[in-house]
């Protein structure tokens, strides 16, 4: 064999050593996040709604996977630190956050808590009667320290009719 057809040949078998390699990394990478999603639970509110109002799979009620670490259906409040409710009320830097199934949860907001309203806001642009996503670090009084509240578009979260 002449030497051009060696170089030609041995590039031939590098491209394609090389295109295996690239999709058996590509095949495991998705087995590997499949069983990873597969094994964490995603919890969303009863009512949940999906922006453009499609259907979330899993049961109807708004979880997939286990329930939250006390057992009970309701998603993102099952989880310590994390609350999911409307704004009942607003003292300075205290928010009184109601859930789903009715509970109030005190929540403190620092001066170091990110609040995005479709943008990074203040504490003082929330009003009673939104709705809200809380994530923090839960205090041995069972309030929360908020990290970051999220506010939703009215009725998206809650349940309520699409807007």
């Amino acid at each position: 064999m002449n030497k051009p057809l060696k170089i030609i040949l041995g590039v031939v078998v590098i491209v394609l050593i090389a295109a295996g390699s690239f999709y058996g990394g590509m095949v495991f990478g998705k087995q590997q996040a499949t069983a990873t999603a597969a094994a964490v639970p995603m919890n969303f509110p009863e009512g949940f709604q999906r922006p453009d109002g499609a259907a979330l799979p899993g049961d109807g009620t708004g979880r997939l996977g286990a329930r939250g670490q006390d057992g009970a259906a309701g998603g993102f409040a099952a989880q310590p630190g994390m609350i999911f409710g409307e704004i009942q009320s607003i003292d300075g830097d205290i928010l009184l956050v109601v859930d789903a199934n009715g509970a109030e949860k005190r929540v403190q907001v620092t001066n170091t808590t990110l609040i995005e309203k479709n943008a990074s806001v203040d504490v003082t642009d929330l009003a009673a009667g939104e709705t809200v996503i809380v994530s923090g670090s839960e205090n041995d009084d069972g309030s929360i320290t908020a990290r970051s509240v999220q506010v939703a578009q009215a009725g998206r979260m809650m349940g309520g009719p699409a807007q």
